[in-house]
């Protein structure tokens, strides 16, 4: 069986960095290669089926999913308090501010996950599933709630190629300077962004059809506890633990719920006319809909690493942005302190979270230099293959920490010399580790300075989830402990997206305040002076929205709002904000 992955060759065109003709001298054909793509997927769902983790049905009765729902709350309240008051009792937090700070957050996390329970039980309701399901076939689409407002996947082919183009150039040559400044490339960004906002057509169904197949065989209860506790076998036999647990009969089923996931089709035929291929590479240790995905174009030179952000109505996913405590991740990320436990867990969960011996980075960074290597034979010798980040929300929290790891681990994503990890572009980034993370991160960022390369932060207007959290670690100085809860600090330069003509605002501590800092584009400006007043074309009344007061902060977070901005956004110098205190 071909997988539905694999459609979508190309027409035969060549861009910047590519060859003629598609013969391969590595995978005899595209089947082999998604194959080999999604065996580690296949051990993730067995182990997931292993945790003790419910599943939502398609169908199943309501009131389940309120309990399940509703036991994932009780569950987070436990944690979050108990942790809470053993930190309290143990005098863990120090100074006054922080023993109150960190009650204050509990909380309001305790009370915000309570208000979105509700919202999460209401919309899986019958009455408003069925809403927005004729909602869906009276617009002519069936897009996902986040992109549902307006049809965003409208990229122009000349769009498409600049944006293609701009991920296949070589990196920099040399340090930048005054006549070299730091680039942010727009015609990537818009490619990216169109890549992060696709994610959310993914949703979780075919995880859990699978999951539950693989819980239904007689066999996979008995030997999963002999089999799965060999590490090596995970690391010599990526895929092959699924066979050998519920035999070669019963594993052709679950896969098949992977290679004809009707969502991922319709990610598919987004990406087809662009010539471009997707396949999912990870599920992030978790049974809701967040996972990671590559893009690549088979006629050149460039990988995306893709991370899905929020869905508003999966509560798991809810419940991972709130488990805000701190946890130490110097043993997964060389340098780094504390970060963001809740992001921490879908990258590099612990022993007893784990979904075997292989954490999700390992198989994503395995995908990568399964497609790199691909790419490799049919490039001429002296043409790297650039790995580019990108998310939108919660997916770029979950595409930072991958980032920050290929950083420190001096790229090691593919053969050395011929793989470069190249910018991450990240759009709505919230918090996600402490001080000490930042000074590491920026160090290995600027250890090699004739390899430069940027993390973006790009952020519409006042987006809650990019500015409304406490970021005092942000600053350069404050008065405040170091170990303080409010001293959350974000990665990376942050643009605030302007529209034309007005100049682009810069903020972060990665490099020095006042290094040039320019947005380039290759698209003629006849072109860009069209998007400038139009946007995505959405309609005044729509826009609207993002005005009124806090629930406007809400509405700028969405993938919508973000390409309407982006798509007025201009060429140019960008200036430099003092960064808030």
């Amino acid at each position: 069986m071909t997988s539905r992955f694999a459609n979508g060759r190309g027409n035969g065109k060549t861009y910047a960095g590519a060859v003629k003709d598609d013969n391969r001298d590595g995978f005899e054909n595209d089947s082999e290669l998604f194959e080999k793509l999604h065996a580690p997927l296949y051990t993730e769902v067995l182990h997931l089926a292993k945790a003790n983790r419910n599943v939502f049905v398609k169908g199943q009765n309501w009131i389940r999913l309120i309990w399940t729902y509703t036991s994932a709350y009780i569950s987070f309240l436990w944690t979050t308090w108990t942790r809470t008051f053993i930190a309290a009792y143990s005098g863990h937090f120090g100074d006054i501010a922080n023993f109150f700070g960190v009650f204050i957050f509990a909380t309001g996390a305790s009370i915000v996950l309570w208000v979105l329970l509700i919202w999460c039980i209401l919309a899986h309701s019958p009455v408003l599933v069925y809403a927005f399901k004729s909602y869906g076939h009276m617009t002519g689409d069936n897009r996902s709630l986040v992109n549902a407002l307006y049809d965003m996947f409208q990229l122009t082919e000349d769009q498409a190629k600049a944006g293609k183009n701009a991920l296949s150039q070589p990196p920099p040559d040399g340090p930048f300077s005054p006549e070299h400044p730091r680039t942010f490339d727009l015609d990537a960004a818009k490619l990216l962004l169109q890549f992060a906002s696709l994610m959310y057509e993914r949703t979780s169904e075919a995880t859990h059809d699978a999951i539950r197949k693989t819980r239904a065989s007689h066999t996979f209860w008995h030997t999963i506890k002999r089999t799965s506790s060999h590490a090596a076998f995970h690391l010599t036999h990526p895929g092959g633990l699924l066979g050998a647990v519920l035999g070669d009969p019963e594993a052709e089923k679950v896969k098949k719920e992977f290679k004809n996931n009707h969502q991922d089709g319709v990610i598919t035929d987004f990406i087809d006319r662009w010539h471009i291929k997707y396949a999912p590479v990870s599920e992030l240790n978790s049974v809701s809909s967040a996972f990671s995905a590559l893009f690549w174009d088979p006629n050149s030179n460039w990988i995306v690493v893709a991370f899905k952000g929020t869905s508003p109505t999966e509560y798991d996913e809810w419940v991972s942005d709130f488990t805000y405590l701190l946890e130490e991740a110097g043993h997964q990320i060389n340098g780094f302190s504390k970060v963001h436990r809740g992001f921490l867990q879908r990258m590099f969960p612990s022993t007893s979270e784990s979904n075997g011996a292989r954490k999700p980075y390992d198989t994503i960074a395995d995908a990568v230099r399964l497609v790199s290597a691909d790419l490799l034979t049919r490039l001429p010798g002296d043409t790297k293959v650039n790995v580019w980040f990108t998310g939108h929300s919660l997916g770029c929290a979950t595409a930072t920490l991958a980032y920050s790891k290929a950083i420190v681990d001096d790229e090691g994503l593919g053969l050395k010399g011929r793989v470069v990890v190249r910018d991450a572009y990240l759009f709505a980034a919230p918090i996600c580790c402490d001080v000490p993370s930042v000074q590491a991160f920026n160090t290995r960022m600027l250890k090699h300075p004739d390899q430069p390369k940027t993390m973006w932060r790009i952020t519409n207007r006042s987006d809650a989830v990019a500015t409304l959290l406490p970021a005092f670690g942000d600053a350069k100085s404050s008065l405040m402990s170091p170990d303080c809860i409010f001293m959350f600090c974000h990665l990376g330069v942050e643009v605030k997206m302007e529209s034309h003509p007005n100049k682009n605002k810069i903020l972060g501590n990665l490099f020095d305040v006042g290094t040039p800092v320019k947005i380039t584009s290759s698209v003629d400006e006849k072109s860009l002076s069209v998007l400038y007043k139009k946007g995505s074309g959405l309609s005044q009344a729509v826009l609207w929205w993002q005005d009124l007061p806090l629930v406007g902060r809400l509405v700028q977070h969405g993938t919508t709002f973000y390409w309407d901005q982006l798509e007025r956004v201009g060429p140019g110098e960008c200036v430099w904000i003092q960064q808030a205190m």
